[in-house]
């Protein structure tokens, strides 16, 4: 679980530093690093006592699901930048590799990850 959330992380934030800076890059990093190291001790902690990852973030707030909820709206959260970063990532690339700006890419990348996110929820490919 930890190598699929730094994977991306790791590929979009030197893209990001370029536009961004360096301040913002470095406080981008340290969140998303700590992130991810709480994330991955909450998990390896309780992990053996639990049938699986939600019961184990469960265990480490004592069973208290408002802070689990909270707990959960920061990472959903601390997820929204990365989707955005990811876009803008996958439109740069795609117009990098047809040699010209075009206002179409943005529609058509938009078009074909909407449909492509229902259709692998209505076949239950995720």
């Amino acid at each position: 679980m930890v190598n699929g959330m730094l994977g991306p992380s790791s590929l979009i934030l030197p893209v990001s530093g370029l536009a961004a800076g360096w301040f913002t890059s470095t406080w981008t990093l340290l969140l998303v690093g700590f992130l991810l190291y709480y994330t991955a001790h909450l998990i390896i902690t309780h992990l053996g006592k639990s049938p699986n990852i939600k019961y184990s973030i469960l265990a480490h707030f004592n069973n208290n699901y408002t802070y689990m909820s909270i707990y959960s709206i920061i990472i959903w959260l601390s997820f929204v930048p990365l989707v955005v970063i990811n876009f803008n990532l996958i439109c740069l690339e795609i117009v990098g590799l047809i040699g010209y700006r075009s206002d179409w890419v943005v529609l058509a990348v938009s078009l074909f990850l909407v449909s492509g996110t229902i259709l692998s929820r209505m076949l239950h490919w995720a």
